[in-house]
């Protein structure tokens, strides 16, 4: 552990050496002609170093002006100056003219974090920075990254994201107390600005930093709803790279210009995700495509970044003991590389769609081999709503309950029948269009998207799984704790029915009643009991899921999904339940 933080800090000493040229563009000797707006900050007498990185002002910076204005330090050569701050819409190269006492810096992006005052990155005298400008510094220096393809800026965005979160625990919950009032209410917003910083960092690293999160965020029941809730914002915002980048990609690929392969190519994407994006195409047999490319730099990436999150788990459970989670790290890695093999995601889709072939209420698009490869993916393109648009569906003349059964049915039959589980099933990777058949008593069918990440469950666990399941619903406690320790949970068995059904055993209504005020007084002092008989709430909770088969993690995670999905379209829970309870019977 000392030796990662060792490392750590030697790759940020290394990049604080390059004080002078940070930014995309670091234009020397030349000033804008004119400018589009006053300065958003003025700071006097700093360095050019501090003008590139200390004065941005937090998501509006595009570029600032340094004038030498003021003695060069005689010990480093340093210029000292006045530093101009903007937000507003930057100079082209037109407009920038000739000046000697002159620097303007440009960003890639807006400004990202916020940091002021006027203190040097570097003591002239003793050549020693500081702590705090040491974070400012290394915290600002991705900037120079155009193709954010820099493995050692995207690290010390890591280090620097950990320094704050660990820094903030340490001073937030000073003096305070866990049997203190006022700590749940601290937790809360700790939480908050952790997975503010984390969704922050998820976003500008890209790549599988937005898988990491994405998959964080479908971890609704292990995790604070502060992260979940925050983190599943990446679901949607996933940066998209240029075409020029889509059309390298491409030619390399497939050994020939893109003209040869497609008789028109968009170049705008129709849908952007952590690990490729998809542009609509047509191919010279007139075949509408959606093609899939995966972004350029990621292989690159791929080993240095997995090593550096695997690094990020060991300081977690350093710092805070009671959290263990890198137990989770192997099924990370492996679920990362199946993603990135296309030729595995081909595999799968053939393979999902052949055994729903007998279900007319779901499509999986066709994938054409001829214009395919490892990284990029052809196949039959489709023009239908995302689930979550409820009205869209609407439109079409579905009723979104329905739709909302059918989604069920095909995921309880995935997991009880055939084991084979899609485990990403998030709005935008299913569709939903009526059915081009006519003749069917379904008139909704679903279209199944994105089949990189699967689990082929272990023939034991689903059967342990169904008997789990038969338990809950015969309200068989024997059963129950059989399945409980066939999972490894033990005595937490009984805790089991609340995750799937939200009804404890006890439950004395049908499965669509909630729970009488006295079962839910009763389970909450049941919880209250065990939590505060150990104050490490945070250790029993990972215990608890690393205990677990870990293919029930990927059907926690894609249970969870469907819930969330279910819920949105109207449907119920008693339906949820009798879709699992009915693919249950045929198993």
């Amino acid at each position: 552990m000392h030796l990662t933080l060792t490392l750590a800090f030697l790759a940020s000493s290394a990049l604080v050496s390059a004080t002078l040229d940070p930014a995309r563009s670091n234009t020397k000797n030349k000033c804008p002609s004119f400018y589009k707006c006053d300065a958003t900050k003025v700071s006097n007498t700093i360095q050019a170093a501090e003008c590139s990185h200390n004065t941005r002002t937090y998501e509006n910076q595009t570029f600032a002006v340094f004038m030498t204005d003021h003695q060069y330090d005689g010990n480093h050569g340093y210029p000292y100056g006045t530093c101009y701050a903007y937000a507003c819409l930057e100079p082209t190269l037109d407009e920038m003219l000739d000046n000697d006492d002159c620097w303007t810096f440009f960003w890639n992006d807006k400004g990202i974090n916020d940091g002021y005052g006027t203190d040097c990155i570097k003591d002239p005298n003793t050549s020693e920075r500081s702590f705090a400008a040491l974070s400012l510094l290394t915290g600002g220096i991705y900037i120079g990254d155009e193709t954010n393809g820099n493995i050692v800026s995207r690290s010390l965005r890591v280090f620097m994201t950990g320094s704050q979160v660990v820094w903030d625990h340490r001073l937030h919950f000073k003096g305070t107390e866990q049997d203190d009032p006022e700590y749940a209410f601290k937790l809360k917003s700790l939480n908050q600005r952790i997975a503010q910083r984390l969704l922050h960092l998820c976003f500008q690293n890209g790549g599988i930093y937005t898988k990491f999160g994405q998959q964080v965020a479908t971890f609704n029941h292990g995790l604070p709803m502060e992260y979940t809730k925050t983190l599943a914002q990446l679901q949607d915002q996933a940066k998209p790279v240029s075409f020029e980048e889509v059309r390298q990609t491409i030619e390399v690929e497939m050994g020939r210009p893109w003209q040869q392969i497609f008789r028109e190519l968009d170049e705008t994407p129709i849908a952007s995700a952590s690990l490729a994006q998809v542009h609509h195409a047509v191919d010279h047999q007139g075949r509408d495509l959606a093609v899939k490319v995966q972004y350029q730099h990621l292989e690159s990436q791929m080993k240095a970044d997995i090593q550096v999150i695997k690094w990020a788990f060991q300081l977690i459970e350093y710092y805070f003991p009671d959290v263990q989670i890198q137990w989770l790290f192997p099924e990370f890695k492996s679920a990362l590389l199946s993603e990135l093999d296309f030729e595995n995601e081909k595999y799968n889709s053939r393979r999902i769609a052949d055994l729903f072939k007998h279900n007319n209420s779901v499509h999986v698009p066709i994938v054409y081999d001829e214009l395919s490869t490892k990284r990029m993916m052809s196949m039959e393109f489709i023009s239908a709503p995302k689930i979550s648009e409820i009205d869209a569906i609407r439109k079409l003349g579905l009723d979104p309950p329905e739709v909302a059964r059918s989604l069920c049915e095909v995921f309880s039959e995935m997991v009880f029948c055939h084991g084979f589980v899609h485990c990403d099933p998030h709005a935008g990777n299913i569709f939903v269009r009526r059915n081009p058949d006519p003749l069917v008593k379904r008139k909704e069918q679903l279209v199944l998207l994105d089949h990189g990440l699967y689990r082929e469950l272990d023939t034991e666990f689903r059967k342990t799984y169904c008997d789990l399941w038969r338990a809950m619903l015969m309200r068989d406690s024997v059963l129950l704790d059989e399945c409980g320790k066939k999972l490894n949970v033990g005595e937490l068995a009984k805790y089991l029915p609340l995750l799937f059904t939200y009804r404890t055993m006890d439950h004395k209504g049908r499965l669509d009643m909630a729970m009488s005020e006295s079962e839910r007084k009763k389970l909450s002092d049941d919880l209250k009991s065990m939590r505060f008989s150990n104050h490490h709430y945070g250790k029993q909770v990972t215990d608890f899921l690393e205990q677990l088969p870990r293919d029930m993690l990927f059907v926690f995670r894609t249970n969870n999904m469907i819930r969330g999905l279910n819920k949105d379209l109207g449907g119920t829970t008693r339906c949820k339940v009798c879709c699992r309870a009915e693919c249950n019977r045929r198993y």
